[in-house]
């Protein structure tokens, strides 16, 4: 039951958030028809109004085509797919998102190819194509770091870490969910709450579902209020799944009416957004409770609904995996073709190379080419072990900016770890992290990019852990920390 939570969660969390990413990207100047026609769609997006939507990003699209509008056309593009999948049209879905991914110039454009992917990430998860998805919330994550601030980049990263905690904690993978659901919660937390309220209403709610897991209901139930009072003071649409989170607190408390209570409220705005997905989650969740309650045909009717809706999204689950299939075959034909263009290219051009060295070698002496050839293997070696050192690989993980950045550096530096630890043992994850950078000598300006948070917000989080550590102001952190891995200068 709780991975259909989670998936279904990962196809609709960010549906009611995308009119505020798109209104702020006014940099690129589009025909103002196109402009109009989209902006009409994101206002009829947010009040879930799925068929206008579409009728103005079809009409937005064929303005694009007509003028040959790049930009407007992979908006629109976007803007059809999404839709889609709220009807649960998944193989539509995907089939418009991919003609947005190939439109010319796309990579001109990073803030909707992160979209794309992402949303093809949700749809491929949904499918239980997780190697797939993983893959397209990794591209959405590149694209994430090709995009300015002002385009607001820490909205959009939030969105691909609760993204990638969902399906972390589909695997019970929950040490990485919990990483990256606090990545998004610091993230967000450092943001204008006005404007990213609807990803720290799910931020919370999963922060809540996941300690509901791990049995500490207290911690889950302050989560779970914070969201609901966001849903209520921004008047947010989606409350569904917190409703049902909290409904699924009073079932680990053995409260059965308090959990049918929340479930109720759960498909009372389900009818409103008409989210199809989840309807089945809730009808389970009400199943269970009757059937525990010894009430069998209250059970039986709601496990019948369940049934019902699951049958038909089964049916278009099954249409748009082999559609999707087929998109991948597709792609990697694209991507041999290249590989093979790629291979003749290189083969040519080292014949080439071989055979111009062939010439030189013959007017040159054999003394010289000895010393020739010797510095040449110098420098090849001295730059394989650059390449292949710990460090390089160290500081190649902070700036993907994933888990196993701190699991190597520990591996790597075990006596600064252990005695950091030791001296500091109350650090809590984030702050760790930030004493690895800052032990790494990364500048402020790279933790910034690499965390995709403010500069000023990075220098407030070194404050703070100076002054958790007692470090006076004239110490210098980086030779504090230095100090604690004797061999640290022979590094890097």
């Amino acid at each position: 039951m709780h991975k259909r939570l989670v998936k279904y969660f990962i196809l609709f969390t960010i549906l009611l958030c995308s009119k505020k990413i798109y209104a702020s990207d006014t940099a690129t100047a589009s025909p103002e028809k196109i402009d109009s026609l989209l902006d009409l769609c994101f206002d009829f997006m947010a009040k879930v109004d799925t068929e206008s939507t579409l009728k103005h990003a079809f009409q937005a699209l064929e303005v694009s085509k007509s003028i040959n509008n790049h930009l407007g056309a992979i908006r629109s593009y976007y803007v059809i797919g999404q839709a889609l999948i709220h009807n649960g049209n998944y193989e539509e879905s995907l089939k418009y998102l991919t003609l947005g991914e190939q439109v010319k110039n796309a990579k001109s454009f990073p803030l909707y190819l992160c979209q794309i992917f992402k949303v093809k990430g949700q749809i491929y998860f949904y499918l239980g194509m997780h190697k797939q998805s993983v893959n397209q919330f990794l591209k959405a994550l590149f694209y994430t770091d090709k995009i300015d601030e002002s385009q607001n980049r820490a909205y959009l990263a939030s969105q691909i870490y609760i993204s990638l905690g969902v399906i972390h904690e589909t695997h019970k993978n929950y040490d990485s969910a919990f990483y990256y659901l606090e990545k998004s919660r610091e993230l967000l937390e450092d943001e204008d709450e006005a404007f990213v309220h609807t990803n720290l209403v799910n931020t919370y709610s999963m922060l809540g579902s996941y300690h509901i897991n791990q049995n500490k209901l207290t911690v889950a139930e302050d989560y779970l209020n914070r969201a609901l009072k966001l849903t209520e003071k921004y008047n947010f649409l989606y409350t569904s799944r917190t409703y049902m989170h909290l409904g699924d607190l009073e079932v680990k408390r053995d409260s059965a009416k308090s959990a049918l209570k929340y479930y109720s409220k759960a498909l009372e705005n389900l009818k409103s957004t008409n989210l199809i997905g989840e309807f089945p989650l809730v009808y389970e969740r009400i199943s269970i409770v009757f059937r525990d309650m010894e009430i069998p045909d209250s059970a039986k009717v709601y496990k019948e609904k369940q049934v019902l809706v699951e049958n038909e999204l089964a049916k278009e689950k099954v249409n748009t995996a082999g559609h999707a299939l087929q998109i991948l075959v597709d792609e990697e034909k694209r991507i041999s073709s290249a590989k093979s263009k790629n291979l003749l290219f290189y083969i040519a051009s080292v014949s080439v190379l071989l055979f111009l060295i062939g010439m030189w070698v013959r007017f040159r002496r054999l003394k010289k080419y000895k010393k020739v050839i010797r510095q040449k293997e110098e420098e090849a070696l001295t730059l394989k072990q650059k390449l292949s050192s710990s460090s390089a690989n160290i500081l190649e993980l902070a700036k993907s900016n994933i888990p196993d950045f701190i699991t190597k550096f520990k591996e790597v530096y075990p006596v600064f770890s252990k005695n950091l630890n030791t001296e500091h043992p109350n650090l809590t994850p984030a702050e760790f992290e930030l004493c690895a950078m800052t032990f790494l000598n990364i500048p402020t300006k790279k933790i910034a990019q690499y965390t995709f948070i403010e500069y000023r917000s990075v220098q407030t989080k070194r404050s703070r852990l100076r002054k958790k550590i007692n470090l006076p102001a004239e110490a210098n952190l980086h030779n504090y920390l230095k100090s604690f891995d004797e061999v640290s200068i022979t590094r890097l």
